[in-house]
């Protein structure tokens, strides 16, 4: 029986070295692009990993972030914001970045063993959201922050001058939100305290908040 030249070509080892050299080169291209949305910037990494386990598999996919990863602690700019070096991976955002690697892998397992698109997708689900449970506790750990302290800042500030029995909840979180988009969470500070490296909580994160505080008094 003959064998397909392109399935044969797909599968040899040259194909897989020079896909992932490819693929590490892009991803040092596209990785550095980022949209500041605070501390932590949305990237292209995210993209660039999951087209090359569809490419690669998650063996050679890893061997592609971990050359990327290399490539960066040696210096060259290809973090977000066009940012190298060991500090940048010891920095409060660091932790995403090493995170891709457990990402790639638990994604990469659900892409190679299932066919289906629904266990493919919540592989790749999985692995985001343990990439940013890592990267989140690094940041707490790195920018001495408690993961709560941003939401009791939003509550403290909503205590003092949201909460005069005028607004319900939602035009409290309302207010509330447009003070943030003013001046960041470093606009509900009233000391010499800044918590302007805090992560910015979501929305629905501070109605959860607010709907927990049980001396809460609109």
């Amino acid at each position: 029986m003959n064998q397909n030249p392109a399935a044969a070509g797909r599968n040899s080892q040259t194909y897989y070295m020079t896909v992932t050299a490819l693929m590490t080169a892009v991803l040092c291209v596209l990785a550095p692009l980022s949209i500041p949305i605070g501390p932590v910037p949305i990237t292209l990494t995210n993209l660039v990993l999951y087209i090359s386990l569809f490419l690669l598999g998650w063996r050679w996919c890893a061997v592609s972030c971990l050359a990327y990863l290399l490539i960066g602690m040696a210096g060259l700019p290809v973090f977000s914001g066009f940012a190298g070096g060991l500090g940048k991976l010891a920095g409060p955002t660091g932790g995403y970045i090493v995170g891709f690697l457990p990402m790639v892998v638990l994604a990469g397992l659900a892409v190679d063993r299932f066919r289906g698109p629904l266990p493919r997708l919540a592989g790749m689900v999985l692995g985001t959201g343990v990439c940013y449970a890592f990267g989140t506790a690094w940041y707490c750990f790195a920018a001495g922050v408690p993961p709560m302290a941003a939401l009791g800042a939003c509550v403290q500030y909503a205590e003092k001058h949201l909460f005069d029995g005028k607004r319900d909840l939602r035009q409290t979180v309302e207010e509330l939100e447009k003070v943030i988009e003013k001046g960041t969470l470093a606009g509900l500070c009233e000391s010499r305290f800044t918590i302007g490296a805090f992560a910015r909580p979501r929305k629905q994160e501070i109605f959860f908040c607010f709907n927990r505080y049980r001396s809460l008094k609109l």
